[in-house]
């Protein structure tokens, strides 16, 4: 029988789950009804979850440098939906960061997804097409199928790996040959399956190759773009045998220009190794 991405994704939610206030603060922003006093409220009554969102909305990436002392002073301050997107980016990291490690480095993979989310949200800012807290979460959860895949089809995992050796393409490329699907497709499914919007599941989907035709394009090019770029300029422990194709189309669609590029990387670098940290912290404690 044929394994399909919403198979692999039933398996990991059979291993793991998102937890409740996680599931709850989906559901209060998804109802028309509730107020932002009430996603404040929620967030609230996890105090060790307030604390590391205060934490981060205080770090210099976001620009407040000890301002913010209230959860209510975050959301005026930052938005509503950077604190959303922050939660959500905890909750992920820490529900994810409790499957089997397997063959996967997990600070290996995490720093590169904090790298791609750090650039995503710094080309966002810039380009303006897209949320940039939006374009933060994708880029922080772009590769989460990887995860699932290593440990729910480990044999396929290690299949694929012996032959991305002599592949001559993409790795995704690779990944559809032997199994008609890739890993981005696979997140997608898991994310779907716990509750994300469809704007961050397509861009997940089609972060190797954004489609116009499924909406939310500027956000799935902005995610394209990230990963591109960390790929290639990644100085961290997550470097990449492969290199991504430059995204200059991407770019271009997007309104940014190469000398961009360069301001991102050196924005992202004064922060990283603070904001990696920060990001990670559920994952150590998993």
């Amino acid at each position: 029988m044929t394994t399909t991405p919403e198979d692999i994704a039933r398996s990991v939610t059979d291993l793991v789950s998102m937890p409740e206030i996680c599931t709850r603060l989906m559901e209060v922003i998804n109802d028309e009804h509730r107020s932002l006093d009430d996603v404040a409220e929620l967030i609230q009554n996890d105090p060790a979850l307030t604390a590391h969102i205060l934490r981060l909305a205080n770090s210099p990436f976001y620009g407040q440098s000890g301002r913010i002392d209230t959860l209510p002073k975050a959301m005026m301050l930052t938005g509503t939906q950077a604190i959303v997107s922050l939660v959500l980016a905890t909750c992920s990291v820490q529900a994810l960061s409790r499957l089997p490690q397997g063959r996967i480095d997990l600070h290996a993979f995490w720093h590169h997804a904090v790298t791609v989310a750090a650039i995503a949200r710094s080309l966002s800012v810039r380009h303006r097409q897209a949320p940039p807290d939006r374009a933060f979460l994708a880029g922080l959860l772009h590769d989460v199928g990887l995860l699932a895949l290593a440990v729910t089809a480990p044999e396929m995992a290690t299949l694929l790996e012996v032959k991305r050796a002599s592949w001559p393409g993409p790795s995704h490329r690779l990944e559809e040959t032997w199994m008609g699907y890739h890993h981005g497709h696979v997140g997608a499914a898991l994310l779907r399956r716990w509750g994300f919007p469809d704007c961050i599941t397509l861009a997940v989907a089609n972060h190797h190759e954004p489609r116009a035709e499924d909406g939310h394009y500027a956000l799935q090019l902005t995610v394209q773009a990230a990963d591109a770029i960390a790929h290639r300029h990644d100085e961290s422990l997550a470097k990449n045998k492969e290199t991504l194709p430059w995204p200059g189309a991407a770019l271009e669609f997007l309104g940014l220009d190469g000398g961009v590029v360069d301001e991102v990387q050196t924005d992202v670098r004064q922060h990283m190794d603070q904001l990696a940290r920060m990001i990670m912290q559920p994952a150590r404690a998993a």
